[in-house]
């Protein structure tokens, strides 16, 4: 598989999950959330493609719609910082927080305008084992399946917990490939070099500057 797949997959994945929450005490399993979260947004994709292509802003109003609201921005901005998180102060944790949803927000975006046409042509292809989830679980891991061409697999597994009563997604790996994961190897080495002040303001700067990107898979 090329990084370009990789990288689509990876991202595009994240959006798709990042929908899937709801109220653990009402609503389906967390492997019927994945799946209805995808379903939804496929069907969003699929009736919004050209317009996609065309105009970057359709893009963010369906993640803004779909995904956006339900992330737990502080969670993920806690546990992307690791270590680095204790010797904040409340000020830059507010700062990175409101930063890095902005940067987030961007690269979902761009993944969305650029892979949408082949995630939607492998929609089909995904399946989902069955998910073993005992009683009064707090945390879940779905699986999925993807198969590509060549009767390649992509396994997909969403890391999903209880916040309260709704479940929600806060990290995907795609064959052992963390999300959360290259951001905190990539946001540790610039801390390293210019301090978190210094991340702060260039993750300000790159949305700014609409270069929010997608990071390189190791």
């Amino acid at each position: 598989m090329t990084n370009r797949w990789m990288i689509g997959i990876l991202f595009f994945l994240q959006l798709l999950a990042l929908g899937a929450a709801a109220r653990a005490d009402t609503e389906p399993s967390p492997r019927e959330l994945i799946k209805q979260a995808t379903a939804r947004l496929v069907e969003a994709l699929q009736s919004n493609r050209q317009k996609i292509r065309e105009n970057p802003a359709v893009a963010r109003r369906i993640a803004e719609e779909i995904a956006i609201p339900l992330i737990d921005f502080p969670g993920v901005a806690r546990g992307v910082l690791g270590s680095h998180w204790r010797g904040t102060s409340p000020r830059q944790r507010e700062r990175f927080t409101r930063a890095f949803r902005r940067f987030l927000e961007s690269v979902y975006i761009t993944a969305m305008a650029i892979y949408a046409d082949e995630i939607i042509s492998h929609a089909k292809n995904i399946s989902y084992p069955p998910l073993m989830l005992h009683e009064g679980s707090q945390a879940a891991v779905v699986r999925t399946l993807i198969n590509l061409r060549g009767g390649l697999k992509v396994e997909v597994n969403y890391l999903m917990q209880r916040v309260g009563k709704t479940w929600k997604v806060y990290d995907v790996s795609v064959l052992g490939i963390s999300l959360a994961r290259i951001y905190r190897n990539t946001f540790a080495r610039e801390i390293r070099r210019r301090g978190l002040d210094g991340l702060i303001t260039e993750l300000e700067t790159r949305v700014g500057e609409g270069a929010a990107g997608l990071p390189r898979l190791p």
